[in-house]
């Protein structure tokens, strides 16, 4: 990045001009039997309408076993449901409906507001329950009094979906019980697995294909090599179907995983061991799935957070190099320190300023040629920090493993993230509860993620710029699994939409401006690329055939 010091020792890109990317791909995705209240499935089977509170066990400042750090001011709340064993996307979906924000009273005591965060199944005093987490909102520390009794009631209640409370609760020590977490088969499996391999540290080159990381691994030993994409907005490794098909790989487990927009039933298979270079993670667990939206990069397979917790990493995006180490990287002394938080979806986050406002924001390397995503709802509730009318995009915004959203293009005054600051940021808008740090952001620097601290080293390249703007033909695509590619978004006001693309087009044929017909995954990189080449579609709608040729412009408004 090309930058220039400002005061107070941050510093901002120069000569910003433009950004040649369009719709966010998203490969990241999670396996969890705990759940944070964003990770929605908006399809449950059998909805849940009630939940009684049962008992409440304080937490403070202990150190819960087998569990990350809780927040601070932290309380467990054992609810029962109605309905016996109900499955966890069932519970998921009642607690993002009932509400999260609770009010705390006792008598004679200040009142207090709790927000709800996480929720899983415990066993609490030899007997297993479904726990909700809440914190309360306070920057000191709660004295809970043990022997008061407390009434709990939530500060904006659905008649539709309700919280029970018909005592005051008296909150237990959780310290002095007996906890453990219930953990099913597949989280088991899947976060398995120790560091193995001949050397210490290693470093192996990679492909780097519209943002995406990809490096060559040996599956059990395998002959040949197969492409994984290096992410780390992925909880875990994830191996193609067709591949674990190929190499005889038998499921041990059932689970679901979800993305940012959806979730779905997969199978959990182990790996004697999965290699880059002489290091690798042996006798560990991964998701066996299609990557049909991962056609255009010709991926076998995603390394997320269960594989790189074993190492430091270094992203090295201008020698296109990736370093696996099991000792500390030392990196350039001037680099921005980041502190990283690891969330309950072994997702990586840093706290993040958007505008002005502090948000949790994960980091993605799988969140492609992305500067920034942030929520929809977000931008509705804070218009003034936005230095652009919104564009809107026609069908996906961004698409991830399993499923896309809506959403909108525009420009952000100002991010930061620990002492970077770059202003009028081009970010992306969907409709998700996710803020993201994404590749495009990330490539502006050699980039270190030392695990074993939960710091991330961020180091600027000379002369690489973020940019203002957005560089496009204006539209998505996808391949699917018979190989015919559809437009899945346009940009309003594009060159795309100015041509007649819609949503649902077929694109029978694709050419450069030499009139030579590309491949799928050649287009792929020339969308991404700085070349403002002439394309020409071949589109199919309604069994009518005709061409479009395309040049790409700007998207967002000087």
């Amino acid at each position: 990045m090309s930058m220039t010091p400002i005061k107070n020792g941050l510093f901002r890109g120069k000569s910003m001009k433009k950004v040649w990317i369009f719709f966010v791909f998203l490969m990241s995705l999670w396996f969890s039997f705990l759940g944070t209240l964003v990770q929605a499935d908006n399809t449950p089977i059998g909805e849940l309408k009630e939940a009684n509170i049962i008992n409440a066990y304080w937490v403070g400042d202990y150190k819960v076993p087998d569990l990350l750090p809780r927040k601070a001011n932290s309380f467990l709340l054992e609810i029962q449901f109605l309905v016996n064993n109900p499955e966890g996307k069932q519970v998921q979906n009642f607690l993002k409906q009932a509400g999260n924000v609770f009010q705390l009273k006792a008598k004679g005591e200040k009142a207090l507001t709790a927000y709800g965060y996480e929720y899983g199944y415990f066993q609490v005093n030899h007997k297993n329950i479904w726990g909700y987490w809440l914190s309360i909102d306070s920057k000191e520390s709660v004295d809970i009094k043990y022997h008061l009794p407390y009434r709990l009631t939530i500060k904006k209640p659905n008649r539709n979906y309700r919280f029970i409370i018909k005592d005051p609760i008296i909150f237990q020590d959780l310290s002095e019980i007996p906890f453990s977490t219930v953990k099913d088969p597949g989280s088991e499996i899947l976060t398995s697995g120790r560091p193995s391999g001949s050397k210490i540290k290693v470093t192996v080159p990679f492909d780097l294909k519209n943002g995406l990381i990809i490096i060559n691994a040996r599956i059990n030993d395998s002959e040949r090599e197969y492409r994984f994409a290096v992410d780390t907005g992925a909880g875990t490794i994830v191996i193609d179907d067709k591949v674990a098909a190929e190499l005889g790989l038998m499921k041990k487990a059932e689970g679901r995983a979800a993305d940012y927009f959806g979730a779905k039933n997969i199978d959990i298979v182990t790996l004697n061991r999965l290699t880059v270079g002489d290091v690798g993670v042996e006798n560990c667990g991964a998701i066996m799935m299609s990557l049909k939206v991962l056609h255009g990069y010709n991926v076998d397979g995603v390394i997320g957070y269960d594989f790189l917790k074993f190492f430091n990493v270094q992203l090295d995006y201008e020698q296109q190099k990736l370093t696996l180490s099991r000792e500390s990287i030392s990196g350039d002394p001037s680099a921005f320190k980041i502190k990283l938080h690891l969330q309950p979806s072994r997702q990586i986050t840093a706290e993040l300023k958007v505008g002005g406002t502090g948000v949790e924001a994960k980091i993605d390397t799988g969140c492609l040629d992305c500067y920034v995503m942030i929520p929809l709802k977000f931008c509705d509730q804070n218009p003034s920090i936005f230095t652009c009318k919104p564009v809107k995009i026609i069908g996906n915004a961004a698409e991830g493993a399993i499923g896309g959203t809506e959403g909108e293009v525009t420009r952000v005054n100002w991010v930061q993230l620990g002492d970077i600051r770059e202003t009028n940021v081009p970010v992306t808008c969907i409709n998700s509860d996710s803020f993201v740090i994404g590749s495009a952001f990330l490539a502006c620097f050699k980039v270190i993620f030392n695990f074993s601290t939960l710091e991330m080293d961020l180091s600027p390249i000379a002369g690489k710029q973020m940019q203002t703007n957005i560089f496009s033909y204006g539209f998505g695509s996808e391949k699917r699994d018979d190989d015919k590619i559809f437009v899945s978004g346009v940009i309003r006001g594009s060159s795309a939409d100015l041509a007649g693309l819609k949503v649902g087009d077929e694109i029978v044929r694709i050419y450069n401006n030499e009139n030579q017909e590309l491949a799928y995954e050649d287009f792929i990189s020339l969308m991404s690329s700085k070349d403002n080449q002439l394309v020409k579609l071949v589109i199919r709608s309604q069994d009518h055939q005709r061409d479009v040729t395309l040049n790409k412009a700007m998207v967002l408004p000087e």
